[in-house]
């Protein structure tokens, strides 16, 4: 049985990173790239993020005795073999993961238009997984 409290406080989290985020995307480019404060806020709160959705399919493949993850993409893929995800989307998170690895490990190859370029067009894909782990944990409470 996965620890509910745990994954809604994860959820919380992104879901404020999310927010924040969408506050720096309504700047410009041009200002948002030339901003250091901007451009090194959103780095942080897209790898927290990521991190929380990371921890999330973690927690959840540990409480429900799945296959162990080897890489930090295989959290994903896991989730969607095992339905909790769709397989689909499962894959479309793959670039997330190594977005997040390049922000960790090579931090100097990330520049702040590719910061901004996912801003713009990504975060849906953070809240399509946040409501589909609500999905999954309304579906473990009504499990008798």
């Amino acid at each position: 049985m996965v620890n509910k409290e745990l994954i809604l406080d994860r959820l919380a989290r992104v879901r404020e990173n999310i927010k924040h985020l969408k506050e720096l995307g309504k700047l410009p480019m041009k200002e948002f790239v030339s901003d250091f404060k901007a451009t090194g806020s959103a780095e942080r709160l897209l790898q927290v993020s990521i991190e929380a959705c990371l921890d999330i399919g973690n927690h959840i493949i540990s409480r429900c005795g799945l296959e162990r993850p080897r890489e930090y993409k295989d959290v994903f893929i896991i989730l969607g073999r095992e339905g909790i995800l769709p397989y689909a989307f499962a894959e479309k998170l793959i670039p997330m993961v190594k977005f997040r690895n390049r922000l960790v490990h090579l931090y100097w190859k990330v520049n702040e238009a590719e910061v901004y370029e996912i801003i713009q067009n990504n975060l849906k894909d953070i809240e399509e997984f946040v409501q589909h782990i609500a999905n999954f944990l309304e579906k473990e409470q009504d499990k008798p």
